[in-house]
């Protein structure tokens, strides 16, 4: 796992990279649009990543993930910078 900071003029990025199995595509596009989970029905509820693109929407701020099944999933998180 990869973690890395970009500090812009009126952003930061926090970057998380891993280079493990990825995210399927068919969940990939609904990731943060909708509940999802990978877990069996009654042991999650899939409001964890929807809950915190919301949280950093309402900040200003943005929640991207990229991924490629079988080579890396990317989390970028921006927050916007207090001046």
């Amino acid at each position: 796992i990869n973690v890395s900071t970009i500090e812009l003029s009126n952003e930061i990025q926090i970057v998380i990279e891993d280079n493990g199995v990825g995210i399927p595509d068919s969940i990939l596009k609904v990731i943060g649009a909708e509940r999802v989970t990978s877990k069996a029905s009654k042991s999650g509820n899939g409001i964890g990543l929807l809950h915190a693109k919301r949280s950093l929407e309402q900040l200003g701020g943005d929640l991207n993930i990229t991924s490629r099944e079988g080579n890396y999933t990317r989390v970028t998180i921006k927050l916007p910078l207090k001046k």
